[in-house]
């Protein structure tokens, strides 16, 4: 065996030896969405959206993950994206680490308008009344994961509910 091939399999011994358990996100937590209404008034109700993530497992998971590990999107029926479009989001990097049945939690609000930037948002677009889906996001890195969607109907008179 040539000397650098024996630092190579020195070094990563040592770092698989240092960790808990290093495993993406994908097969191991569970995220889950819950939102507060199924049918909305635009610009009279606010949407709450709880977007979660549990380490189900015996392990001490880890990951990494940017300033928006956590977020929402909404989708109109053709399947394109109505908000969030643009998020602005801290330049940091996370390491996330979860012990068995940690969770990591967030909650948004939305109005039933199209969002196109945090940072510096125009005059909101209201979307017109229909159907919607909404998902939940893990945005680990390497590793995307969105929930299954949750419907709901944005209405514009009360009397339409």
């Amino acid at each position: 065996m040539r000397p650098h091939s024996v630092i190579h399999v020195g070094l990563a011994i040592l770092l698989v030896a240092g960790c808990d358990v290093f495993t993406g996100p994908a097969d191991r937590v569970d995220i889950t969405l819950a939102v507060s209404r199924d049918t909305l008034l635009i610009q009279a109700d606010t949407l709450a959206i709880r977007v979660r993530v549990m380490n189900p497992t015996a392990d001490t998971l880890r990951f990494d993950g940017g300033g928006c590990l956590l977020q929402f999107e909404i989708r109109d029926k053709a399947g394109d994206v109505v908000a969030p479009e643009l998020l602005a989001c801290p330049a940091i990097l996370r390491h996330v680490r979860l012990a068995p049945g940690d969770t990591l939690n967030a909650t948004f609000g939305w109005y039933g308008e199209r969002w196109t930037s945090r940072v510096s948002p125009p005059p909101p677009e209201l979307l017109p009344a229909g159907t919607y889906q909404v998902y939940g996001i893990l945005d680990a890195i390497g590793d995307r994961q969105r929930t299954d969607a949750r419907t709901v109907i944005l209405v514009q008179s009360a009397t339409e509910e």
